[in-house]
């Protein structure tokens, strides 16, 4: 490395240092004030609405909408949000637990008849 690249590199360095102080340093505008803004006031005083649309974007498309055929990640939480599952892990105990669906009774444990909500 040359005595030129060192320079530059050390002036970048000190430069993007300067910038950091300088923009910690500021007061933040109008959140840091403690007042509250127009649109958090207006939040806090509207009711919220049913309906609506909610966009979610994601790093790639969907390959498809069965479950059953799911094998990626976008159309897995896609899947996910769409269809409910029938049987959830309990996290503290690992055991199956029926999450969309109530046990049969007199047929064994939940997770082996179930019935749909």
């Amino acid at each position: 490395m040359t005595a030129k690249q060192r320079t530059g590199r050390a002036f970048i360095a000190v430069f993007a240092a300067s910038i950091l102080v300088a923009t910690a340093c500021t007061s933040g505008g109008p959140a840091a004030s403690g007042a509250p803004t127009a649109t958090a006031a207006a939040s806090q005083t509207e009711k919220p609405q049913q309906g609506g649309r909610i966009i979610e974007g994601t790093i790639s498309d969907i390959a498809t909408m069965q479950p059953v055929l799911v094998n990626d990640t976008s159309s897995g939480r896609i899947t996910t949000l769409l269809y409910d599952t029938i049987l959830i892990q309990d996290p503290k105990t690992g055991e199956p637990v029926s999450r969309a669906s109530l046990p049969m009774p007199g047929l064994g444990s939940p997770s082996s008849a179930l019935a749909c909500r």
